[in-house]
């Protein structure tokens, strides 16, 4: 079995209380450098048994032994240094939003292919929740999606799961959904069954699988 060697940039919070101990759970999977330009690298590498650390995620990315590498940097920095991984020829994992932007999400996964590599993100688009609570928000949530081709692995609106009302928003777009399933259907535009069984399945049974593994788990 193949061991995907993990680079880590950040030593952020994240990383730290999920990340580093799902990879550490997994048989596929370690966690070989560490980076952060704080100078808290070395210590957090010692907390988990972490192989090195780097004090600048240059020096992380030139690293020839890792595969792949995880991204929880502030938002902004995201596409920099997804870009910079694709260029070293790592497969990125990015934390979300994964950018900012419709745009710069195609200029990312548009590189990332060039380079022949994996972008792995949770792409968040549009503003907060709360924004988008009306068809208007959610139709061009949907159609951002689609222009930049990810809508196939969409399984939920961004929402606040926190909120008593987040079911009730979810229940809203399925409707809204179901009406871009049905243009589908009735010709709109050209048919594809495949298509529609897997947005099918994304947003009844994996969602609901997701949320019943995350409250039970």
């Amino acid at each position: 079995m193949q061991i995907v060697k993990w680079g880590i940039l950040i030593t952020a919070k994240i990383a730290q209380k999920a990340l580093i101990l799902a990879f550490e759970r997994a048989h596929n999977a370690e966690v070989v450098p560490i980076a952060s330009t704080s100078g808290k690298a070395e210590e957090v590498a010692n907390i988990f048994n972490i192989p090195s650390s780097y004090t600048s995620y240059e020096e992380l990315l030139e690293d020839p032994e890792i595969d792949a590498v995880y991204i929880p940097l502030p938002n902004h920095l995201h596409k920099k240094w997804t870009l910079e991984a694709a260029k070293y020829r790592k497969h990125v994992l990015c934390e979300k939003p994964a950018t900012l932007t419709a745009e710069e999400t195609k200029e990312m996964v548009s590189y990332c292919r060039e380079k022949k590599v994996k972008f792995m993100g949770k792409i968040q688009f549009g503003s907060g929740w709360w924004f988008n609570d009306h068809i208007d928000g959610m139709e061009k949530q949907m159609k951002d999606l689609a222009n930049v081709g990810v809508l196939s692995h969409f399984i939920g609106m961004l929402t606040d799961s926190r909120s008593f009302l987040s079911y009730a928003r979810h229940a809203y777009f399925r409707r809204i959904l179901c009406n871009l399933l049905g243009e589908w259907e009735a010709g709109y535009v050209p048919y594809d069954e495949k298509f529609l069984l897997q947005k099918v399945r994304n947003m009844k049974m994996r969602k609901s699988t997701l949320y019943k593994d995350k409250n039970e788990g």
